[in-house]
């Protein structure tokens, strides 16, 4: 797979370096408004394919996606379990009303 992803991304590269080479569009365009546009819209193409690519990549491996995902949250869990009990020890005590005195103790 890992293959398949990385011959794509060259053949991606190497189209793209053909048209920039072939596309002398100076000719073409009688403004620069024009010329603007045919590269924005080469940026966009150019962007949207190596977005399909990375999608194609990660959706066909979504399992190994998964396993990370779930690695690195009990990781994190793990980390930081004294911070987390803190805090929920914390609200325990506060409460709905929090620690309060009793009416009859001052102000």
């Amino acid at each position: 797979m890992v293959r398949v992803v990385r011959l794509v991304i060259a053949l991606a590269l190497s189209c793209s370096s053909r048209v920039r080479e072939t596309s002398d569009i100076s000719g073409m365009c009688t403004t620069c408004g024009g010329r603007h546009q045919f590269l924005l819209m080469r940026k966009i193409a150019l962007w949207c394919g190596v977005a399909l690519v990375l999608i194609f990549a990660f959706v066909t491996e979504l399992g190994a996606v998964a396993t990370f995902a779930d690695l690195l949250t009990a990781g994190v869990a793990l980390a930081l379990q004294n911070v987390i009990v803190s805090i929920v020890g914390y609200f325990f005590l506060i409460g709905k009303y929090g620690i309060s005195r009793s009416p009859g103790e001052g102000n």
